[in-house]
């Protein structure tokens, strides 16, 4: 899927993967302070299991951002990426277990620079049940 590293560092970990996420929440880790100058980077997500097997799961993993440390209000989507059943996806085959990478910028639509970032799921379905673990990198160099 992706035959680029990634460098990890434990202190940009989203989400550790302990447990199960089977409704909408966020990330294990609530939230990453990225600074106050422009971050361009990325959210890796390796899902090591998700439950597509009703039919009707789909996974939206949100990288969100804000202004406010906590982020109890004030956050906006930054970026995205729709996982889960094949047919919800309109596609060939279900996106789930594996590697995905979500490109971001921690400046949002209308320019503001959004200095806290988390990934929250936004999960639906009869069982929507995913497990992983996500961190917070830059791009590799070549």
């Amino acid at each position: 899927m992706f035959p680029i590293g990634f460098t990890y560092d434990n202190e940009l970990l989203l989400e550790d993967g302990a447990g199960t996420i089977t409704t909408p929440a966020a990330g294990s880790i609530a939230q990453i302070d990225v600074g106050e100058g422009l971050f361009i980077g990325c959210v890796v997500v390796d899902v090591s299991a998700m439950d597509t097997g009703t039919g009707d799961e789909v996974y939206s993993l949100e990288v969100q951002g804000s202004t406010v440390s906590g982020m109890a209000t004030e956050k906006v989507q930054l970026a995205a990426k729709t996982l889960g059943d094949a047919t919800q996806l309109a596609a060939d085959a279900d996106a789930g277990v594996g590697r995905h990478v979500i490109p971001f910028v921690n400046i949002d639509e209308n320019g503001e620079l959004q200095r806290y970032v988390r990934l929250y799921f936004n999960n639906s379905g009869t069982t929507p049940i995913i497990t992983c673990v996500a961190f917070i990198s830059t791009f590799p160099s070549s």
